[in-house]
């Protein structure tokens, strides 16, 4: 597969209705907390603290440890391997790892962008998923070179537009005991290490919101 870089905002914007909805509602947060966002050092961030993280090796790390942001770095000098590598990685992590089962309380891909983008391929060709072991193999490849190739047109704009984030939901970090770890939002603080940005804006999570205190352990 290969990606075109001309990808539209309207492709960006438009990838799965379900993600639409969630963007919806997440600028509807976003306009309500603007006042709250901080700006914070790429440095001193870290990567989600959660079991499926650490089964995938980045847990709590730096973003450089984030799989995709190896990706990006090679898109850079080989948009080909780059691709493929992305999705071999996409694949593993949801079939031979089975992200698809793990809760996303747990750093999982359970109801996640990528299974959303699964069953509505499912739906476009009359098919009720119930179970992701009753998926069939070339809409599971078809959703996972969709977002394949929406991670790299996010790249794309990120490096032809800067970041733009009127067209995302806000990236959400909630602190530790020495850094900031993220929730939502590692491929775009992926893509901006690897383009060279320094900061990152992001909504701060209140210490008693329900993702702290899963963090917590409370």
């Amino acid at each position: 597969m290969t990606v075109t870089r001309e990808l539209s905002r309207a492709v960006i914007r438009k990838m799965s209705i379900s993600w639409l909805v969630y963007d919806i509602k997440a600028k509807h947060h976003e306009i309500l907390g603007h006042r709250k966002l901080t700006r914070l050092a790429i440095e001193n961030v870290r990567c989600q603290k959660k079991p499926f993280s650490e089964l995938q090796g980045f847990s709590g790390r730096k973003i450089d440890h984030f799989p995709p942001y190896k990706f990006f770095t090679m898109y850079l000098r080989c948009s080909r391997k780059a691709e493929a590598l992305f999705t071999d990685w996409l694949r593993e992590c949801l079939i031979t790892m089975e992200g698809f089962k793990a809760p996303k309380s747990q750093g999982g891909w359970a109801r996640g962008s990528l299974m959303r983008e699964i069953t509505l391929a499912h739906q476009e060709q009359g098919v009720k998923l119930l179970r992701f072991e009753q998926a069939q193999t070339v809409l599971v490849d078809a959703a996972i070179a969709k977002r394949v190739a929406y991670y790299f047109a996010l790249f794309d704009s990120v490096k032809n537009r800067g970041y733009d984030r009127s067209l995302y939901p806000p990236i959400r970090c909630y602190h530790g005991q020495s850094h900031y770890f993220i929730q939502n939002g590692h491929h775009r603080v992926a893509a901006m290490r690897v383009l060279g940005h320094e900061d990152v804006e992001v909504h701060i999570l209140r210490k008693n919101s329900c993702w702290c205190q899963n963090e917590s352990g409370k």
